[in-house]
């Protein structure tokens, strides 16, 4: 058997691995033996794809409420372990509150409030490595400050780009619908009408029958099929190797694929701006800018320039030879670190990147939303005139009589 063992690092870190054994007690005596803390130990799912299970999740807007809460109580003078619990009693999550609770007992034995947050995956490496450089340099408020303004940047933008995608979504979903229905249901009303003259029908009526019987037929099959296809895409997707294409595919795709390029782009310059103004070293803020980046494909295109920066590479030349960055930002990045004020350059980017795709998603629901309702209206037209036409040749003939 599998299992998932989540384990903090004598550095650290938090991190997952999978151990094989023959039960959990075994698998756990192994894990023992190699002197780490241990904080989750279960059985791996071969088909979590399928039933990945629900997965306790912190809601957004609550922990930010959360951050925005603790910098107030912080400011006022408040120790942190009383900043915590206050805070906690107003926590109505049962999820959230046993997370603050065991960051709370943490803090009161020893631990630092950034090695108490990274014993828990729902926090990010972001939030976490300002949390401890706020620690380290003693002003936590501040950075906390920072790291709100990020998220909050970050929902407001991701929200622009989802609505822009719902749309488009809903008519694609609308316009399948309503061709299976007709194809299924409206069509086959026709078919015993004209059975009797079948060799005297247009050809684009003949082939629309066919395809309406094979349909109705085989409808059963063609379900299967679909489900089957979902079943292999969710496994592919689970994939590394799948991942990675698919996530290359979202730069590919027609119009929508330069706003996920220039989204992608601005997370790594938005994270890796916050992490230098608050004074992180630029190979740490590398480090935690990669982990922001949701594009899997983006992460191992420029995973290369931690290790060419460290040998003393400029970053403008290693982000030049990935390919993934566009000239504007080559050039702003070049100009930053040639002048020594690269997180101001990289917070103008940034800003030059929120216009430029707000423009871009706009422009998009003008030219998207006619041409779908276009094809919509083209599509459905032509398989009622499919249908219509033989009678329209028959009135036609009579009247000619």
């Amino acid at each position: 058997m599998q299992f998932i063992c989540r384990y903090g690092t004598e550095e650290g870190k938090v991190e997952t691995r999978i151990i094989t054994a023959d039960t959990q007690d075994a698998a756990l005596i192994q894990v023992k033996k190699e002197n780490i803390i241990i904080y989750d130990l279960k059985p791996r799912r071969l088909l979590s794809f399928l039933s990945p299970g629900k997965k306790a999740k912190i809601n957004r807007q609550e922990f930010l409420i959360f951050v925005r809460e603790l910098i107030a109580l912080l400011r006022a003078g408040l120790p942190l372990t009383q900043s915590i619990e206050i805070l906690n009693r107003r926590r109505k999550d049962k999820h959230f509150y046993a997370i603050l609770a065991s960051i709370r007992d943490s803090i009161k034995s020893g631990s630092s409030l950034a090695d108490s947050f990274r014993q828990h995956r729902e926090f990010s490496p972001l939030f976490t490595s300002l949390v401890e450089t706020g620690e380290k340099s003693g002003e936590l408020p501040l950075v906390l400050d920072r790291y709100l303004i990020y998220a909050e940047k970050f929902d407001e933008m991701k929200r622009k780009l989802i609505s822009a995608l719902i749309y488009p979504a809903i008519l694609i979903m609308l316009s399948i619908i309503l061709i299976f229905v007709m194809l299924s249901y409206v069509i086959p009303k026709f078919v015993g009408f004209y059975e009797n003259s079948e060799k005297d029908l247009p050809m684009i009526t003949r082939a629309l029958m066919a395809t309406s019987s094979f349909v109705s037929s085989n409808i059963l099959y063609i379900i299967a099929v679909l489900i089957l296809l979902y079943i292999g895409y969710q496994y592919f997707k689970s994939t590394r190797k799948g991942e990675l294409a698919i996530d290359k595919m979202k730069f590919r795709l027609p119009l929508v694929g330069p706003v996920w390029h220039k989204y992608s782009i601005n997370q790594f310059c938005r994270s890796l701006e916050v992490m230098l103004h608050s004074g992180l070293p630029l190979i740490s803020s590398l480090s935690v800018s990669m982990k922001t980046m949701t594009n899997k494909y983006m992460v191992e295109k420029t995973k290369s320039i931690i290790d060419e920066v460290n040998e003393g590479e400029t970053l403008y030349a290693s982000l030049e030879r990935t390919g993934m960055f566009t000239d504007i930002a080559i050039e702003m990045i070049q100009v930053g670190e040639q002048t020594g004020s690269l997180d101001d350059m990289l917070v103008e980017l940034s800003d030059f990147y929120d216009r430029d795709i707000d423009l871009v998603i706009d422009r998009l629901m003008r030219v998207l939303e006619p041409i779908f309702l276009i094809l919509m209206g083209i599509i459905i037209a032509g398989m009622l005139l499919a249908m219509y036409l033989p009678i329209f040749k028959a009135g036609a003939i009579i009247g000619g009589t």
